[in-house]
């Protein structure tokens, strides 16, 4: 294999908030299918059901759900911190 220092890469990008919007919704809706059909693992795989699926679910699922309301928490506290 050889480095080269000039390769270029070509990706596709949502051009609007909406469409932003869009695709992470299907990104959310595909991960909670992924655990939806692997819900059986919680049971028979110890590793996969104790670690993998509740990481999941807490990291791609709850916390994007929470993360604006942290982020209004934290400019309310600075606000208040400055006033």
């Amino acid at each position: 294999m050889i480095y080269e220092d000039r390769a270029l890469a070509f990706t596709e990008a949502p051009a609007t908030a909406g469409g932003l919007m869009r695709q992470r919704f299907r990104w959310s809706f595909g991960t909670l299918q992924a655990v939806y059909k692997h819900q059986a693992a919680f049971l028979k795989n110890k590793a996969m059901g104790l670690f993998a699926l509740p990481n999941i679910l807490i990291f791609q699922i709850l916390l994007p759900l929470v993360s604006p309301f942290i982020d209004l928490m934290f400019v309310a506290g600075v606000v208040h911190y400055l006033v």
